[in-house]
């Protein structure tokens, strides 16, 4: 019994890490998110000081492009994953979810 204890407090110090870990790691994407859009910002404000008005529009709009893309990447890789891990853990009594695939080869009924 005292093994099973010890394994259990054992599990849980690391989702304890993993959780913190994950959250630190999106702190910092956040950090780095800002530092880039804020630096973006700056060289288009200085090439609207320069009269390129095109190159400043060129910049903030792919800057703008690249952060909804990693958001959006991001949302749909966090997405599958708690779907992955859904499906490997179902809670007891929980019925499948709509997305979760079915077996093909069963008959329709």
């Amino acid at each position: 019994m005292k093994q099973v204890e010890l394994q259990s407090e054992h599990r849980r110090a690391l989702e304890s890490i993993v959780v913190h870990a994950g959250a630190r790691d999106s702190r910092l994407g956040i950090a780095a998110g800002v530092v880039v859009s804020l630096s973006c910002l700056a060289v288009a404000a200085y090439a609207v000081h320069e009269k390129s008005p095109g190159v400043a529009i060129a910049i903030v709009t792919t800057t703008l492009v690249s952060l909804v893309g990693v958001f959006v990447s991001g949302s749909r890789s966090s997405k599958q994953e708690r779907d992955q891990k859904a499906a490997e853990n179902p809670a007891p009594g929980a019925h499948p979810s709509p997305s979760t695939p079915t077996n093909p080869s069963a008959p329709a009924a």
